[in-house]
């Protein structure tokens, strides 16, 4: 009985340890998908608006920058979007710009877009995002 208790108590001290942290690779993932997430509510207020979505990526952040969108609390909400401590961010693409230069992803009404394919990188973890030219949708690709 004592025996079956101390494994018990044990086991118990590996879950409590475990409760409330959250793994590597699933903060990664979310991370991820919260960046797609933004790029894909610019295609869809591009397409209701009918105007031209800018989304600029400076300092670790993600925001519109679009007169209409960035004076409205509720657009700022869902287009904006912070990367956590420790997520690298590249653009594989842009080699020659400084690093801290800010990167600009343009979403148009008819679907189309512009901007650079992103590189993220997290404790041996990496993604690649990238926006489509013809449908501006984002396509994202975990790569291990």
């Amino acid at each position: 009985m004592i025996v079956v208790l101390a494994i018990a108590v044990i086991l118990l001290g590996f879950v409590i340890a475990r409760v409330g942290k959250m793994p590597v690779f699933v903060s990664f993932k979310k991370c991820v998908l919260s960046v797609n997430a933004v790029f894909e509510q610019a295609v869809n207020q591009a397409e209701v608006t009918g105007s031209k979505i800018v989304i600029k990526y400076d300092n670790r952040s993600f925001y519109p920058t679009t007169k209409n969108i960035s004076n409205n609390d509720l657009f700022q909400e869902y287009l904006s979007y912070k990367i956590p401590e420790g997520v690298v961010v590249t653009f594989p693409d842009n080699e020659f710009e400084e690093i801290d230069s800010p990167q600009y992803f343009k979403f148009y009404p008819g679907g189309e877009s512009a901007g650079p394919k992103m590189l993220l990188t997290f404790h041996g973890h990496s993604a690649t995002i990238q926006i489509s030219p013809l449908t501006g949708l984002p396509i994202y690709k975990i790569i291990d």
